[in-house]
């Protein structure tokens, strides 16, 4: 937006001026601003030179004191001030002021209805893997990985076990127990086919599904036996293979994962949200 205002100005009396004057001079001695003379300059009804203003700023832009005479702005040269007359000078000056920025109202993003449901639905996957890793923990057992096929269809290979102790006179045929070598430190998982007593012993004849040698082993009566009370698929392989029986504490590991698995979900869902 623009305005415009118009001055008359009375030029001073004839006297002897310098070539060249500063704005600052220009501005005493025509009694126009700074900013009206540099709307002069502009429009090239007076030239300048800028050769000091780059240095010691814009207060020392030279103008030539025979452009402003011409300009009316300046009286004439003593020799002809009797001759002519210096004119009334009519000048208008611009005055510009700054428009504001229109505001523009902050509109919120609106969540969709399948954009929701998805959210949702990962969210309550990531609430129920936590909940099922820590039943294990709750339930007590242990935990054993089938690297063999020797037990399918009921037990694949890569599977995790859950095995949970009971005493041996509880044992009872088709029981899938695991069977731990103190000697080697390997388990083998089972079934048992045959179960007889002797003495302070039980004899266990176990063979898995897809063997066909039939195996004896010697267990004492009051002992423990670990026998399979559930499998988690798939997840048994990939822990068998770190150093350190990992797969053997896997009702302390599954919570940790699950527990780090949900952070994460929720600060990735929480940087978006503010982005």
């Amino acid at each position: 937006m623009s305005s415009s205002r118009t001055d008359v100005l009375d030029p001073p009396a004839a006297e002897e001026f310098p070539r060249w004057l500063t704005l600052r001079e220009a501005s005493f001695l025509t009694g126009l601003d700074e900013a009206s003379l540099r709307v002069l300059v502009a429009s090239g009804r007076v030239g300048c030179d800028r050769s000091l203003s780059r240095k010691l700023g814009d207060g020392y832009l030279l103008l030539p004191s025979k452009d402003l005479r011409e300009a009316g702005l300046l009286p004439a040269d003593p020799e002809t001030s009797h001759e002519e007359a210096a004119p009334e000078l009519v000048v208008a000056v611009e005055e510009t002021i700054a428009e504001e920025s229109p505001v523009y109202p902050v509109v919120e993003r609106q969540r969709t209805w399948p954009r929701a449901v998805r959210r949702g639905t990962f969210g309550g996957l990531v609430t129920i893997l936590v909940i099922a890793s820590f039943l294990p923990l709750l339930h007590g057992s242990q935990t054993f990985a089938v690297n063999s096929g020797q037990m399918a269809p009921a037990i694949r290979a890569g599977d995790l076990v859950l095995d949970r102790a009971i005493p041996a006179a509880d044992v009872r045929v088709g029981d899938a127990v695991t069977l731990l070598d103190h000697a080697t430190g390997t388990a083998r998982t089972t079934r048992v086919r045959t179960i007889e007593r002797v003495g302070t012993y039980l004899r266990l004849e176990v063979r898995a599904d897809r063997e066909a040698n039939v195996q004896s082993v010697a267990v004492p009566f009051a002992s423990s036996i670990d026998q399979v009370d559930g499998r988690i698929m798939g997840i048994g392989g990939p822990l068998s293979r770190v150093p350190g029986h990992l797969e053997r504490h896997a009702s302390l590991v599954l919570p940790g994962l699950a527990l780090l698995i949900a952070l994460v979900t929720w600060a990735i869902a929480r940087r978006r949200r503010a982005a």
